[in-house]
């Protein structure tokens, strides 16, 4: 990727440093009336002055060049806070400790695994405010990062409001594709811990969910509805499916970062393998079936069902396995529970999963008391 370099001059002075820009679309109705500065920590965009201070900081003569841009960029806009969508980019949770000065924020953008046991954390990793799910993930973020942590569920998912129109009679699977790389073998990525993972693997369940949540909706009447997940490669994703699904369906591209919010309130049931959009939708009160059996083929432990709350392997919406008849006991439960014992059981579940905050109230005070009344928070 080509850098754009800003020769002479220095970033805009600024109340909120947007640290990567990945996500900034879905904080920035949060932040008008703040000026705002991005940081590309992609190194989209360099500033040669930033390079230059850089030089005169001792971190910079002590090897850590990265450390020391990000200090001189931050001390060039002087924000109020800094704040990131990314929250497992182990890069920002050093920030603090090289602008004591400043706050820092994350807002957690997806489910997490046990990725901070795995990757190289920074000496003495801290964030300020960490916004995170639910009180588990806090909990777990706490123990390897210091800081304090809020919970505020989903900014995306709080911001898009339930819709008030009742649901049609369809069933909507949520698409987690990407892309094969172009290499022409089954290579897919590599791990944390170093193993290849085979493109077939990962989508193993799909490969068993689909087949099966065709003839069932044929055999009941519903349709079936994939909810994208690629806003670029339509015709690509739109042809992995056809792979597996033999009957009727249809496809709803996705259009922007909000649209499948409105996509999974049109469905009256949802099937997930792990998807994030898949716990949003349970929270949003969706009656919504997990087949979370991907940890399995891929040999780990953290991909089940709400893995940090330490349920069993089977309950009345979820599965860990891909069993064929688990799958069908659950969608057959969906189909004829009543709304009242639904909802009594995304009560019962939902302090595990993430909180739903319609509207974001609580993500709206933090920053107001970070920005207007910083004295209030430690």
């Amino acid at each position: 990727m080509r850098s754009n370099i800003h020769w002479f001059s220095l970033p805009n002075k600024c109340d909120v440093l947007i640290f990567n820009l990945a996500g900034y679309a879905k904080l920035k109705p949060y932040l008008d009336g703040y000026k705002c500065t991005v940081f590309s920590s992609e190194r989209e965009e360099i500033y040669l002055l930033c390079l230059i201070r850089s030089l005169f900081l001792s971190i910079f003569w002590r090897g850590d060049f990265m450390g020391a841009y990000y200090s001189a960029f931050v001390k060039s806009s002087l924000p109020k806070i800094v704040i990131t969508f990314i929250d497992n980019n182990p890069d920002y949770y050093r920030i603090s400790a090289l602008n004591k000065d400043i706050k820092t924020v994350f807002v957690q953008n997806g489910w997490r695994d046990k990725f901070l046991e795995i990757v190289p954390l920074p000496p003495s990793p801290f964030v300020d405010h960490m916004c995170v799910y639910n009180d588990l993930i806090g909990q777990y973020y706490t123990k390897h990062i210091g800081g304090q942590y809020h919970v505020i569920g989903s900014v995306p998912n709080n911001h898009v409001i339930t819709s008030k129109k009742l649901p049609d009679n369809s069933v909507l699977f949520i698409s987690q594709y990407r892309d094969r790389p172009k290499t022409g073998s089954d290579y897919f990525y590599t791990d944390a811990f170093g193993r290849k993972v085979l493109y077939s693997i990962f989508y193993y369940p799909e490969s068993v969910v689909l087949p099966l949540l065709s003839r069932w909706c044929q055999d009941n009447q519903r349709e079936l509805v994939v909810a994208g997940s690629s806003i670029t490669s339509f015709d690509d994703e739109k042809a992995f499916f056809d792979r597996y699904i033999k009957g009727e369906w249809s496809f709803m591209k996705k259009e922007n970062e909000l649209s499948s919010y409105e996509i999974i309130d049109s469905a009256e049931i949802i099937v997930t393998v792990d998807s994030n959009l898949g716990y949003e939708a349970f929270v949003r009160g969706k009656k919504t079936a997990f087949v979370t059996c991907r940890n399995n083929d891929l040999d780990v432990d953290d991909m089940g069902f709400c893995w940090h709350a330490g349920f069993s392997d089977s309950g009345l919406f979820w599965t860990n396995s891909c069993e064929e008849n688990k799958i069908l006991m659950i969608l057959n439960y969906l189909a004829m529970v009543k709304d009242e014992e639904w909802n009594q059981l995304v009560r019962k579940y939902a302090d595990d999963v993430m909180i739903y905050d319609p509207g974001n109230t609580r993500f709206k005070l933090l920053l107001d008391q970070l920005l207007q009344k910083s004295d209030d928070l430690s």
